[in-house]
């Protein structure tokens, strides 16, 4: 993933300032050709699905933020066809997502949001080592999955 992000850094470095929205679209774009091979469609639609919400944007509100998130969401969604509590990184996705929208919406402080997207992301990690895979490489093991994110 690192890679494809990267990618995308160089070619906003070679065009000047980019736009927020064309820079996640070259960022996905990126890491789908460079990213790791079993995440990359996942990454990599994910980030295009932010860009294209944040399309010719040089910069971005935190609802803006927020709205991008959700495309990434439904994105990986639809691209891995699975759903929170299938052991996968939708895991950790939807409940920062829903954290984050909920703390932004209480309190107007992307600071107070976004910490509260990071605890709920991390806790959505650890859920996962309490579950069966059920998609993915890891699904082939069944039940030997539990104990591992």
């Amino acid at each position: 993933m690192a890679r494809g992000v990267h990618r995308g850094e160089e070619k906003a470095g070679n065009h000047g300032r980019q736009r927020s929205g064309n820079h996640f679209q070259d960022s996905g774009d990126d890491s789908r050709i460079y990213g790791g091979r079993l995440c990359r469609p996942l990454y990599g639609t994910a980030f295009m699905k932010m860009g294209m919400v944040l399309n010719g944007k040089k910069e971005m509100s935190f609802d803006e933020f927020i709205a991008a998130f959700e495309a990434a969401v439904e994105g990986v969604k639809q691209r891995g066809k699975s759903d929170k509590g299938e052991k996968t990184m939708l895991d950790a996705m939807i409940p920062a997502l829903e954290a984050i929208r909920q703390t932004y919406g209480e309190t107007k402080d992307a600071q107070s949001a976004w910490k509260a997207g990071t605890r709920a992301a991390e806790d959505g990690v650890e859920y996962t080592k309490t579950i069966i895979a059920t998609k993915g490489r890891a699904s082939y093991v069944g039940e030997r999955s539990i104990g591992h994110q």
